[in-house]
């Protein structure tokens, strides 16, 4: 869309009817305000309108609200075109329709947070190895359970140092077997907490 010096729209595209449900005519002369969710502070436009008035380019995610008062999420590239006069100055908007991403995003929380509610509650952590990358995922409740703060997860080599010392080649191999060939495992191992207690 296109924007004059005080915000009033004066051109939309096809999409931007389409996401918003508006018509054309019912675009053209009104502001954004038309499709404002009230989802964002007021600091958050006061911010948007300081960057693009000083001649930047403005780039966030931004929240609005349909015709129909659905909620829709769009990432907006907004950025002033050239004028020599300033109240002739326009805004030229691109946006793209990110609404399926924010929900997914909002669902993979929410799956987390009964996760690991689950594991609080049943006293059972878990943890899962990017085997391209080797890169090494512990939940909290595994992370409370050696005595480690959030945040704190160990790397492989290290996270092998949270077996008791009988269980580690076990493990060691396991790993080494599944990173080889797939394989799986069930073992009940003893384990050990950060401070050396066996747990």
């Amino acid at each position: 869309s296109v924007a004059d010096i005080n915000g009033k729209i004066v051109a939309v595209s096809d999409e931007f009817c389409r996401i918003s449900k508006y018509s054309r005519e019912e675009l053209i002369g009104k502001t954004h305000a038309i499709v404002n969710s009230n989802t964002h502070p007021t600091a958050f436009f006061q911010e948007f309108w300081e960057c693009i008035l000083s001649g930047k380019t403005w780039r966030g995610e931004i929240c609005n609200r349909a015709k129909d008062k659905s909620l829709y999420w769009v990432d907006s590239v907004v950025a002033p075109l050239p004028a020599e006069d300033d109240e002739e100055r326009l805004f030229f908007s691109i946006r793209w329709d990110i609404t399926e991403q924010k929900q997914l995003h909002r669902d993979a929380l929410h799956a987390q947070a009964l996760l690991d509610r689950s594991e609080e509650l049943s006293g059972v952590g878990t943890w899962e190895l990017d085997l391209q990358t080797n890169e090494l995922y512990w939940s909290n409740e595994t992370l409370r359970i050696h005595g480690l703060e959030q945040g704190q997860t160990p790397s492989l080599d290290e996270a092998i140092t949270y077996y008791a010392p009988e269980a580690r080649p076990i493990v060691l191999s396991a790993v080494n077997q599944a990173m080889g060939a797939g394989s799986t495992w069930d073992f009940e191992l003893p384990l050990i907490t950060q401070s050396g207690e066996r747990i």
